[in-house]
Order: structure tokens, then C-alpha cells, then sequence
């Protein structure tokens, strides 16, 4: 009876612990072992947002941000553009900075209020927050209070709040979304909008909490680059009348255009600096060093994302072994890793891969999560860090020429305001700035450069390495004579004919030498040459690389109610680590 108890006591405890550890291998995610990985991520937004009767929004955003690897901070990215109902013209939006603040979640005494501000490329204030001389992990929660000026549109029969709680441009996902939300009118109507920019999911809940308040909460978390954006309607007198705040802008606006005039000085000034940095453009061989195809169109475009960019990359990425291409159709192609968590050395290159693919090994173009539409911002603001980090890009230059080019832009966009004023009151202003408005614009985009000595010496190797690939034809014969240099340098070279437009001469110019298909390919290897290949680059790239743009200036000229969508209100932006 003695050795019975005790076998059935034993049993009871082997079970005891088989249990536990059966549960835990179940769900790995559930555990603080600070052995398992746990990705960067946005755990909770907290969001108060004032709306007052003068159209001034206050916003206070309290952000719990998980870092799983040593970062000095996170930025905020928040747009300063908003186009008026009615018209083409970018009106400027005012953000004061009221406060910002950050500590550790589990040493709330421990303040930290370090950070730097300034306005990017796309029209946007960029808050740097942390200390760039020392690096944290773990959950930390940052307080932005900040106040917007003139971010509201007006409609004939109501007033409206349309605006992004989350904006598009999050490089991290967010799980739980939670804003309260006060305006000065009673609310009569309210819709919501989530996902990626466009999108009119629902995956969001609003409780009216009073006639003037409201919360608004997720009921799904946010991938990277997905938005969640409210309207709320209210009658109308309840914020402070357009009509003389429009006119205060187009008052503004006529005087911006009149001292556009004295852009031009400055311009020549910083052109005679730009002509002395051209080079003679030599023959090159192979790519500079230290540059990803991304890269290369950062400094190739001057900060323009493209979608051949994006393309050209993912044939990097295979060409380095990390995907692999098959042809299943017509114009359907399954794209599969070929190592599970690779290593990737261009922290852009591994940003595209990871949004490519997310949790799963293996894609087909024909699926909606292959899409990268909504994403440029995402790999595009990775670039630009990539370029920045490596020494390509001079950011200080960057800098000095934003205001140029933020006056530029807003000359162009004002010219049919500008020749209206000329039409009805003769303002001899007005019609000297719609010539100021392609003068400054043009020379912008020609002789702004923001490159460093460094960038600058790889940007003509890469005109260089153009030059090569351009002139093709007279390395046949070469290549006749050594077949595996000519498929070593074929394939390397491929990407980078994409991004100077010329994989077609590229291709077609080998087809007869390239007749097997490459390691990275499979397919219909009965007719393969280099032309077949062209071809499955052609539909990846028009079922794939399809990203947005980074949308600076938000949109919210329309109504919230009527074609509204998620990322289409005003306010927003993004964010990241750095």
C-alpha cells in the first residue's frame, strides 16, 4: 500500500511540472524572461486633444515605447502643412513646443527633457528626443504636450475635426490606442477610420463620454504605418469664423510672395558653392562601397522615393541570397526567404525586408500583405538615416536649405492665389511672384545638394557606374570570352540598371549569353534568357513596390464624413527610434 501512495504521489508531481512547461510552449510570447527577444513596439498612446474656439488644438501624446535593442530616443514627426478648402495653396500650420519630457516606466523621478527640433524635407517638424551620448532598453514613456495653430477646415453648414490620432508615418507597431477627445461644440456626428494610408477600416470604437467629449479607442493594434483618424461634426459658429482667417492667410501668403524676391541672391550665393563640387564622370565598374541600392537612389534623386527604387532592392536582396524568386504564373511570383532571421547589413535593406515578409517565410504577389503601398515613408525614413549614418549626407547642408526650399514650395503652390490677386486688385507683387515661383523652384531642384565630400565622391561613381552600364555593347566580347565573370558582373550590376532606367538595354543586350536562369529564380526554364527575367522584374514591381508618399503636408481640405479615410485627416506624422 506504502509503494502504491508513493508511485501515485510521484505521478501527481511529474504532472505537476509537465504542465507548466506544456502551457508555456503553447505561448512563448508570455513570459519575462529577459532571454526572449521582444520586438520594438509602441504599447500603449495616451492622447488628449483640445480643440478651442479659436480653431487652436492642444495635444498632449503620452507614448509607451518598448526598445529591444540600445537607442538613444525616439522622433515625432509632425506635419506643418495643411491645403484650405477650396483652393491649391499650403497654408502654414503653427506648432509650438509647449513641453516634453521622458523617464523610465519604472523610475518615474528619473526626467529626462533632452531634445532637438527641426523641419525635414517633407514638410514636417522633426522632434529628435533622448541623449545622443547615451543609449537606453526597456520601456520608457515620453510626454509631448504641443499646440496647433490653424489645423482645422470649415464647412458652409457645420464644423469639423478631421484628424489623424495616429498618423501613417510609425516605423514601429502600436498595440493599444486610448484618445479623449473635447470640443467646443456639441457633437452631432462622429466616424472613425484605421489601417494604412487610404484605408476606411474600422477596427476602432468611439464612447461619447458628454455632449463635448469623447474616447476613442483601437480594437486591433496598428502595424507600422497604419493610421487611426476620427472626424466630428458640430454646428456650425462653433470655432471662430474662416472667412477673416483666410484672408489673414492670403494677406501672408501676397507678402511671402513680394520677399520671395530676395531668394534669388541667396540661391546664387549657394550655387557658386554647389559648381565647385562637380567632377569629371569616369567609367566605373562596380558600385561604391558601403552603398545598398536604396542608398544609391537617396543620393541619386535627392531624397525622392520612387517605386523602380524599391524594386531594385529586392533584387539586391536576392542577388545576396536572402529571398528567393519563383515564377508560379503568368504574373504571379512567390517570394521566400532563404534564411529565417539573416543578418542584413543596411539597416534599410533589412527595413524593407522585414515589411515584405512580417512573420511569415514566404509571400506571393497575387496576396495583399505583399503590397508595400503605405510604406514609403517607412523605408524612406530608414534611407535617409542610412545615408546620414554612413557620411553620404551632410545634414547641417540639409538643414541651411530647407527654408529655401520650404518658400520654393510654397510659391508654387500659391501661384493661382498670387494671379488672382493680380486679376481683381492689379498687385504688381502678385504678378512678379508667379515668375518668382518657377525661378525659385527650378533652381531648388537643380542646384540644392545635400550631399557631403563623401556622398559627393560616391555620386559620381554612381554617374560613373551609369556610364558603364550605358555603354554595354562594347564589352560583348569581353564577356564572350570569360562567361563567369560576365554572369558575376551581369547580376551585380542588375540592380543598379534598374535604378538608372536602364534594365531593358541592360538585359537585352546579353540575352544571348544569359540562358540559365540564376540561383535566386526559378521558372519556366524552357525559353529562359535575360528578357523572361526583365519581365518578372517588370510585374514584381507593379504588384509590389508600391509605396505612398511620405505625405508631409497633411490633407484635410475634404470632409471626414464624405470620402474620408484613414490618414487623411490633418495633424499625425510619425515616429521611430534612433
Amino acid at each position: 500500500m506504502k509503494k502504491i501512495l508513493l508511485i501515485f504521489l510521484g505521478i501527481i508531481f511529474s504532472v505537476g511540472l509537465f504542465i507548466p512547461s506544456l502551457a508555456y510552449g503553447q505561448n512563448p510570447q508570455i513570459t519575462n524572461s529577459p532571454s526572449v527577444y521582444k520586438p520594438e513596439v509602441v504599447e500603449k498612446f495616451e492622447i488628449s486633444l483640445s480643440l478651442q474656439t479659436n480653431s487652436d488644438i492642444r495635444i498632449k501624446e503620452r507614448i509607451h515605447y518598448y526598445f529591444s535593442t540600445p537607442k538613444h530616443g525616439i522622433y515625432r514627426n509632425v506635419p506643418i502643412n495643411k491645403r484650405s478648402e477650396g483652393n491649391r495653396l499650403k497654408t502654414p500650420t503653427s506648432i509650438k513646443i509647449n513641453s516634453i519630457l521622458y523617464y523610465p516606466s519604472d523610475s518615474p523621478a528619473s526626467i529626462g527633457n533632452s531634445y532637438s527640433k527641426e523641419v525635414n524635407l517633407n514638410d514636417e517638424v522633426v522632434l529628435r528626443i533622448g541623449d545622443a551620448d547615451r543609449t537606453i532598453t526597456g520601456l520608457y514613456i515620453y510626454e509631448i504636450d504641443y499646440t496647433v495653430k490653424n489645423g482645422i477646415n470649415y464647412f458652409e453648414d457645420h464644423d469639423e475635426l478631421y484628424w489623424n490620432i495616429i498618423g501613417t508615418g510609425w516605423t514601429v507597431p502600436i498595440n493599444s490606442v486610448e484618445a479623449k477627445i473635447n470640443v467646443p461644440g456639441v457633437i452631432q456626428d462622429t466616424v472613425c477610420y484605421t489601417g494604412v494610408y487610404g484605408s476606411t477600416g474600422t477596427n476602432c470604437q468611439i464612447t461619447k463620454e458628454s455632449d463635448t467629449s469623447l474616447l476613442l479607442t483601437n480594437t486591433a493594434p496598428l502595424r507600422e504605418n497604419e493610421a487611426i483618424t476620427i472626424a466630428v461634426s458640430m454646428p456650425k459658429g462653433s470655432i471662430v469664423d474662416v472667412l477673416e482667417k483666410e484672408n489673414e492667410n492670403i494677406k501672408r501668403n501676397n507678402i511671402l510672395y513680394s520677399s520671395s524676391l530676395l531668394l534669388i541672391p541667396l540661391f546664387y550665393l549657394f550655387g557658386s558653392k554647389l559648381k565647385s563640387r562637380k567632377k569629371t564622370v569616369a567609367p566605373s565598374f562596380t558600385p561604391p562601397k558601403g552603398l545598398n541600392p536604396l542608398v544609391a537612389s537617396y543620393l541619386l534623386s535627392k531624397g525622392r522615393l520612387r517605386s523602380k527604387y524599391i524594386t531594385a532592392e529586392i533584387i539586391y536582396l536576392a542577388i545576396q541570397r536572402f529571398i528567393d524568386i519563383e515564377q508560379k504564373k503568368r504574373k504571379e511570383y512567390i517570394l521566400r526567404k532563404t534564411i529565417l532571421e539573416p543578418i542584413i547589413p543596411h539597416p534599410s535593406s533589412e527595413k524593407l525586408f522585414d515589411l515584405l515578409f512580417g512573420s511569415l517565410d514566404e509571400i506571393s504577389t497575387k496576396s495583399k500583405t505583399s503590397n508595400l503601398y503605405g510604406y514609403g515613408p517607412t523605408i524612406w525614413e530608414q534611407t535617409r538615416l542610412d545615408a546620414v549614418n554612413n557620411g553620404f549626407v551632410d545634414e547641417k547642408k540639409t538643414k541651411k536649405g530647407l527654408l529655401l526650399a520650404f518658400l520654393g514650395i510654397l510659391s508654387l503652390g500659391g501661384a493661382p492665389v498670387a494671379l488672382a490677386l493680380m486679376l481683381v486688385n492689379g498687385s504688381i507683387f502678385a504678378a512678379l511672384s508667379l515668375f518668382v515661383t518657377g525661378i525659385s523652384i527650378f533652381i531648388i531642384s537643380v542646384f540644392w545638394d545635400f550631399r557631403s565630400e563623401k556622398g559627393n565622391d560616391a555620386y559620381y561613381e554612381l554617374l560613373g557606374l551609369k556610364m558603364y552600364i550605358n555603354t554595354a555593347e562594347k564589352h560583348r566580347i569581353e564577356f564572350h570570352n570569360d562567361p563567369d565573370k560576365f554572369r558575376g558582373v551581369f547580376e551585380s550590376l542588375l540592380p543598379y540598371a534598374i535604378l538608372f532606367g536602364l534594365e531593358k538595354k541592360w538585359m537585352n543586350e546579353f540575352k544571348d549569353l544569359y540562358t540559365t536562369p540564376p540561383d535566386w529564380y526559378t521558372g519556366d526554364m524552357s525559353t529562359f534568357n535575360s528578357m523572361v527575367l526583365l519581365n518578372s522584374v517588370s510585374n514584381i514591381s507593379s504588384t509590389i513596390a508600391t509605396p505612398v508618399d511620405s505625405g508631409g503636408s497633411f490633407s484635410s481640405g475634404g470632409s471626414g464624413f464624405s470620402g474620408g479615410s484613414s490618414g487623411g485627416g490633418g495633424g499625425g506624422g510619425g515616429g521611430g527610434s534612433w
